[in-house]
């Protein structure tokens, strides 16, 4: 189904599954010793000593140096294994414990970003078959329309010429924020349409008229007080409960509008972003990494006063 594929992404790395394995010391041993042999003050000396061991070797006997290049070339092998055994001897404890730790907090986040990409792939499922269940034809639409204007997100911000790489950064967590904020709106949405559903405003407007000939016929005589005021307060109660459904299809109305807005700015992005391809600026991004952050900010706001106000 084309809706889905925004989230075609989650779900591969879904169907790999959380991170379940213990830390264990051979991979946090394995990770430092990378580390190490990838630390610049190794791979220099590695490097001058490879280059004096060969001039000694190749051109020593034609150009003369063969003890200069090797001795040059056995220091800088020195020079390699004593910041080895420092960092992975002397400092080995105190270089374990931080590569513990930065691995610890590496798995923790990537365990966060499963969960919430799990979530993501819930909500969103939960999403189109509640509207479609209830029938909410405008709000599923809306659903369907926000996923592929982020899908095709995707190869205008891979593709055009580079430009700087934290401005985009920046722009990619924001369109992703838009887009869950779209999702958010819809979700409050649907618990209100589904309150809505839940009442058949048609069956209440009957009774109340059906409740008001009752009333009236009995209005008038003085036995029938008490059922009168019965009576009177079922029409009250019917009316309040129509007011309320009526308040819930306004609240409704202003936040399928947020959610509106948060699928046209991901399409104005990449409308923008398109015409940037030619002269990629930071002024440019940053431009509309604002736009975004107002609707965002906007939606939120309109979420809040509907919290505030009991919805």
């Amino acid at each position: 189904m084309a809706e889905d594929a925004p989230l075609q992404l989650h779900d591969k790395k879904l169907r790999s599954g959380p991170i379940t394995q213990h830390l264990s010391e051979r991979e946090v041993r394995k990770q430092l010793l990378f580390d190490i042999a990838q630390d610049k003050c190794l791979l220099l000396p590695a490097a001058i000593g490879v280059i004096g061991f060969i001039y000694a070797v190749l051109y020593a006997p034609v150009l003369g140096g063969f003890l200069i290049g090797l001795g040059i070339s056995i220091g800088s092998v020195l020079v390699g294994l004593c910041v080895f055994f420092w960092r992975y001897v002397i400092r080995f404890q105190h270089n374990y414990a931080l590569k513990s730790r930065e691995l610890v907090v590496a798995r923790f986040e990537a365990q966060n970003l499963y969960l919430a990409e799990h979530r993501l792939v819930e909500t969103h499922a939960m999403l189109e078959q509640g509207f479609s269940e209830i029938k909410a034809n405008e709000a599923l639409n809306i659903l369907h329309s926000l996923d592929q204007e982020y899908r095709f997100l995707g190869p205008v911000l891979s593709g055009g010429k580079e430009t700087d790489l934290l401005s985009i950064s920046n722009l990619e967590a924001m369109l992703n924020e838009t887009y869950f904020r779209g999702l958010s709106v819809l979700e409050d949405v649907f618990e209100l349409e589904r309150a809505i559903n839940s009442t058949d405003h048609a069956r209440l407007q009957s009774e109340i008229e059906e409740l008001q000939s009752k009333a009236a016929a009995v209005r008038d005589d003085p036995s029938q007080q008490e059922r009168a005021g019965d009576i009177n307060e079922r029409i009250a109660s019917n009316q309040e409960r129509i007011l309320i459904v009526g308040k819930l299809k306004r609240r409704v109305e202003a936040l399928l509008y947020q959610a509106r807005r948060c699928e046209a700015a991901l399409g104005k992005t990449r409308i923008e972003l398109a015409a940037l391809k030619a002269d990629a600026s930071e002024t440019g991004v940053s431009t509309v990494i604002e736009a975004l952050r107002k609707t965002i900010d906007r939606a939120s706001e309109v979420q809040q006063e509907l919290k505030q106000m009991g919805y």
